[in-house]
């Protein structure tokens, strides 16, 4: 208690604002988990994903697969052509490379330096391409990616 007879809780740990459960308004208690009752939620978490993990396993090694055998082939040949002649338009220039006609004298090549042309222009294209194939896993690739890059001629 203080001078003036009012109790501060100081000896309850309230001066640096601490609240005590028993403090609490009784809605307020019910949140409050103990601590076997937060790991028992945990656990129960853990054992669904656990449950899980062959079926996604599984899923990621089919995907790696896929990508090995038919993405990362034509992808590695694209980007060392993009940054060997560093167009300014990389999805009209990717769609006619996928389609085996690119004529590199029609793309007027960057200012940028080679990793900035990379950030700005190669990655954003690129990722997007990369990410749609893995999400429809064409039996097609190329086919697939020159018609991808064709419909985006315009914003990359």
């Amino acid at each position: 208690m203080d001078e003036g007879g009012e109790d501060r809780g100081e000896e309850h740990g309230e001066e640096h604002g601490e609240e005590r459960v028993e403090d609490l308004p009784p809605e307020k208690k019910d949140e409050v988990k103990s601590i076997p009752a937060l790991r028992a939620q945990l656990d129960d978490v853990q054992a669904r994903y656990r449950h899980k993990e062959p079926e996604l396993l599984n899923e990621l090694n089919n995907t790696y697969d896929y990508m090995v055998k038919n993405l990362d082939p034509i992808m590695s040949e694209a980007l060392e052509d993009l940054m060997l002649h560093r167009p300014e338009q990389v999805a009209a220039y990717l769609a006619f490379y996928m389609a085996g006609t690119v004529d590199v004298s029609k793309y007027k090549k960057t200012q940028l330096q080679p990793q900035a042309y990379f950030e700005r222009k190669v990655q954003p294209a690129l990722g997007l391409a990369v990410d749609s194939v893995i999400r429809d896993k064409p039996d097609d690739v190329k086919a697939y990616l020159m018609t991808f890059f064709d419909q985006r001629a315009n914003i990359y």
